[in-house]
């Protein structure tokens, strides 16, 4: 089963460089992306790179 996860550059929560490595470390078939610039909170309503959310939430929702 593939896994996918998309991460927030700017997390203060969360390391997203950690969190994709220890995803990679546990989840043989892992696919993990960042958006860059953007925060936990703000990950839902990035208005910079909207386009580009949305085409990846398609993509590992599709």
């Amino acid at each position: 089963m593939e896994s996918r996860e998309l991460l927030a550059e700017r997390a203060r929560v969360h390391d997203p460089a950690r969190v994709a490595a220890a995803a990679a470390r546990l989840l043989p078939r892992v696919t993990t992306a960042t958006i860059p610039g953007a925060t936990h909170h703000t990950l839902p309503l990035h208005g910079p790179t909207a386009g580009e959310l949305n085409r990846r939430i398609a993509e590992f929702i599709g």
